[in-house]
């Protein structure tokens, strides 16, 4: 079995897919920053990190919305796009998505924006975002059944080789494989599939409070302190006067 490979944009690559791209970007930018708005505005000190970020485009999304920006890429060519866009606004990284240096919990947020088809395992990359974030991660992807995916259809079975190895995702195909990640608490549609007018389909992915990725069980205490801190908040709300006196 052929071992599977990160797709690097080359600057034929890049040009071509921006071409087609470009046109319904404005839109899968408004999705995002309504939800980032409804998220984050007002909150200071917010940090971001965007995985696969090409141009830089997002990041500068980001940055305008008052993001801390961290960005990472491995292709050469959009590297020096990004750095050349973006120049002071966001730091620009050659970074293997795989296997990120960061610490845990290291941003408030990441995305993943039309990155995972083109990463050798998408899991591995999940689930490393899962890891560096704290509160939730971005996935947005092309949707497959919208005018703009037919339009990837025809470019990579008639017209442009360069986009043969490039993976396109169901909405319930992601949707399963990011349930499957650990650390992922809820996931959420920023939008309706089945809208031929939509190119993109955008899920959040929000992050359990206490991520443990290496799937190691509470303990019993634990488990019983954080439920007798909810009962407690449902008390008091209800009028209770003494929420130190609940036990479990």
């Amino acid at each position: 079995m052929e071992e599977k490979k990160n797709l690097i944009f080359d600057t034929e690559l890049a040009q071509n897919y921006y071409t087609i791209i470009g046109p319904w970007e404005d839109y899968l930018n408004l999705t995002l920053k309504k939800e980032l708005n409804r998220r984050f505005q007002g909150i200071a000190q917010k940090s971001a990190l965007e995985i696969g970020c090409g141009p830089g485009r997002r990041a500068a999304l980001l940055r305008e919305l008052g993001f801390e920006v961290t960005t990472c890429e491995l292709s050469p060519h959009m590297l020096v796009q990004a750095k050349f866009n973006l120049k002071d606004k966001a730091e620009v990284l050659e970074i293997d998505a795989h296997d990120m240096p960061f610490d845990d919990n290291s941003f408030d947020i990441s995305f993943l924006v039309l990155s995972l088809g083109c990463v050798r395992d998408h899991v591995q990359v999940l689930s490393e975002a899962v890891r560096v974030s704290r509160q939730c991660v971005f996935v947005a992807e092309i949707n497959p059944f919208s005018i703009l995916g037919l339009r990837f259809f025809y470019e990579r079975h008639f017209k442009h080789n360069v986009f043969k190895a490039m993976r396109f995702y169901t909405p319930w195909k992601l949707k399963a494989i990011i349930k499957g990640i650990p650390g992922i608490k809820d996931i959420s549609s920023l939008n309706h599939f089945w809208n031929p007018f939509r190119g993109f389909y955008v899920f959040v992915s929000d992050l359990y409070y206490d991520k443990i990725l290496t799937l190691k069980p509470l303990s019993e205490a634990k488990v019983k302190s954080k439920i007798s801190k909810a009962f407690a908040i449902v008390f008091k709300h209800m009028g209770g006067k003494n929420e130190k006196g609940l036990s479990i």
